[in-house]
């Protein structure tokens, strides 16, 4: 089955991340005990790109960095000390790959967490250790109450065209942080975000100028956030974690703690897109990764029919209310995420199947369900009750629906079933967008709208209240947090 929802909002052309590195024992060499101290090992990513890392560091048992540790999502990497020996390197190096390409965009995105507050350690870099070297960078600082810093310089040798800004904070020790640089091609500006709150994509020039949610251009040497189109911060440089080393550089800044699931998008990501990493991350019941998180965006913007991700299945909800990026806890297990730019659609996981005939909501046909319809015969059909005897939702295999004409039950040839969502559209049931759709199923997702319309608009199927719980079901606000179960009757086109 195949249902095309009309979004009021933005929605994303999609592309899957360039690099994905979990950090998890399951996608380290080793497992839980990479030690440098010991050998190098690889970080793999999971893209599926084979864009890996190798961690790299000492043999001192002091400055190395070691897998296995607790993470943000699952297990992390840990940087130990501040400080390297003259001569030594000790970081995470993905090798000269995942270059900006001019007019794509760019995101990269990292958990870290502190366990000391060195001056200025480096958390990554793409060449620009300096502020004349080409490239883009992710700074901490301790000084002047702390404060997390992205620059990018498209230009080898100068500095005439550097952008950057600065969000102040101070940075806690063992406390996640989450951080991530964006290069926005749509609008030729750079923007940062520290745990979802981003700089905006107004273009701002100068430095020590305002920016969106706190952050301010800076350092004393850039010319603002916004940079020439076409311009490319493409560098032949490696792309590393945890410090800024090259060869032929002895300039060391060594970030000391935990490092956890950094992902790399050929693509701007959206603010809702940044925020939903977070969300997602920190709601304890999913605690998913950026590949997970990822997957829902695909559901969204229609690449995937449906994931699983554990015991969830998430699908599109064009109807799912709340702040865009949030994640809403639906009750009972289920979830959605706010993924529309208008605060309205998204995806969920509690789209729930059951046979007509089911009277007693129980997922089965049987007995029980005729003596309730022997108490109150205004539950439902006896016909569906008839048809449907023995089933229940193990056993359910849907026909194709055929053509209709004048008002029939959108039902399958030989099986009826429909769906039922936890809630309607808003509480003043005020909005109701409709979807097209070519109707090929007895199954549909209703995502609580209140009509659907066939694809070659010859009709359209309207949504009727139905009966849970024996009580007959309006379509009015005080419905509008109720398990609502609805019947569809095509109605044919006015001549």
């Amino acid at each position: 089955m195949t249902i095309l929802f009309l979004h009021a909002g933005t929605v994303v052309v999609h592309a899957a991340p360039l690099i994905h590195a979990t950090m998890d024992n399951a996608n380290v060499s080793g497992g839980g005990s990479g030690d440098t101290s010991v050998a190098d090992f690889t970080v793999f990513d999971s893209s599926g790109n084979n864009l890996d890392g190798l961690a790299t560091g000492p043999s001192e048992s002091t400055q190395k960095v070691v897998s296995g540790q607790a993470g943000m999502i699952g297990e992390s990497l840990q940087l130990l000390e501040a400080s390297i020996d003259p001569g030594l390197e000790r970081h995470v190096d993905f090798g000269d790959v995942a270059n900006p390409v001019p007019g794509n965009g760019y995101t990269a995105s990292l958990w870290f967490n502190p366990t000391s507050a060195p001056l200025a350690p480096a958390l990554l870099k793409k060449g620009a250790m300096g502020s004349t070297n080409q490239g883009f960078a992710i700074d901490l600082n301790a000084s002047s109450g702390g404060f997390v810093q992205i620059t990018a310089n498209p230009n080898e040798g100068i500095r005439d065209n550097r952008v950057g800004m600065r969000y102040y904070h101070i940075l806690e020790v063992d406390t996640w942080y989450h951080i991530a640089l964006v290069l926005d091609d749509n609008n030729d500006v750079l923007v940062g975000y520290f745990n979802g709150a981003g700089s905006g994509t107004t273009t701002v020039t100068g430095n020590h100028e305002n920016l969106a949610n706190g952050w301010v251009t800076a350092p004393s040497n850039v010319v603002g956030n916004g940079y020439a189109g076409g311009a490319s911060f493409a560098t032949d440089y490696s792309l590393n974690l945890g410090d800024r080393w090259y060869v032929g550089s002895s300039s060391k800044a060594p970030f000391p703690g935990y490092l956890d699931d950094f992902s790399v998008w050929n693509r701007a990501l959206s603010p809702i897109e940044i925020q939903s990493l977070n969300t997602l991350a920190t709601e304890g019941n999913l605690n998913y990764d950026a590949g997970q998180a990822d997957l829902l965006w695909q559901v969204f913007a229609g690449d995937l029919a449906e994931v699983t991700i554990g015991n969830k299945t998430w699908q599109s909800d064009p109807a799912l209310l709340g702040t865009p990026g949030s994640v809403i806890d639906l009750g009972a297990g289920n979830f959605g995420l706010v993924l529309d730019s208008d605060g309205v659609g998204g995806v969920t996981t509690d789209f729930v199947t059951f046979v007509l005939g089911d009277f007693d909501m129980d997922n089965d046909v049987d007995g029980n369900d005729y003596l309730v319809w022997q108490h109150d015969s205004g539950v439902g059909s006896l016909a569906h009750w008839q048809t449907n005897y023995g089933m229940n939702l193990s056993t359910v295999a849907v026909d194709a629906v055929p053509e209709p004409s004048g008002f029939v039950l959108l039902v399958g040839c030989h099986l009826l079933v429909f769906i039922y969502r936890k809630r309607l559209l808003s509480p003043d049931m005020s909005r109701r967008d409709p979807i097209r759709t070519g109707v090929d199923s007895a199954i549909i997702g209703l995502a609580s709208l209140a009509r659907i319309t066939t694809a070659n608009g010859d009709g359209e199927f309207i949504m009727k209240p139905y009966r849970h719980n024996n009580q007959r079901l309006e379509l009015g606000p005080e419905r509008a947090n109720a398990n609502v179960i609805v019947r569809l009757e095509f109605v044919e086109p006015k001549a």
